[in-house]
């Protein structure tokens, strides 16, 4: 019988690896919110994948195989049902800052536009296990309308420009507030 080894990561490797299974943790806590006020008939939030063009498997024990075609944007779409709708992009760190750069520019420039239509323009992120809820204005620009200084955000930075969320079951968010 052969013996299971676990795969060697380089630190790069590890780095990436911790990353993406922080931020999939994070969405995981998203959907049972999303799941929640779905129930509870206080938002549809719906989770935006990326793009791909299928091209081959899939099969009888087939591997299925695709490509990006490009990418999605935020990560998750959301509608109130007293008409408001927008945006949600979710960003999970492990430090005790997180870089203003962090949302990319097609998230960015996605974010810039439903700000300018009046609708919801969110970043949401999890920093240390806790939760902040930040407005596409607040998080490039200060109280006068002038980009930040800064290059990051720390978590009472994201306290001040946002509002701390609780999370229990799920991300209590202050729809009313937002």
């Amino acid at each position: 019988m052969r013996k299971f080894t676990a795969k060697r990561r380089t630190g790069k490797s590890l780095s990436g690896y911790k990353s993406k299974k922080n931020g999939q943790s994070a969405e995981d806590q998203v959907e049972q919110s999303a799941i929640h006020y779905r129930e509870a008939g206080q938002a549809e939030i719906l989770k935006r994948y990326e793009p791909y063009k299928r091209i081959g498997g899939g099969g009888r024990g087939g591997m299925f195989k695709a490509v990006y075609t490009g990418k999605s944007g935020c990560d998750y779409a959301i509608y109130l049902p007293d008409g408001r709708a927008g945006m949600i992009e979710v960003k999970s760190r492990e430090a005790d800052r997180v870089y203003i750069s962090v949302i990319d520019e097609l998230q960015r420039a996605q974010l810039k536009r439903l700000y300018e239509w009046n609708q919801l323009s969110l970043i949401l992120v999890r920093m240390r296990g806790e939760w902040y809820l930040i407005s596409y204005f607040n998080w490039y620009f200060n109280e006068n309308g002038e980009p930040h200084s800064r290059k990051s955000h720390s978590i009472k930075q994201l306290s001040e420009i946002g509002m701390r969320l609780n999370f229990s079951t799920h991300l209590e968010i202050p729809f009313t507030s937002i």
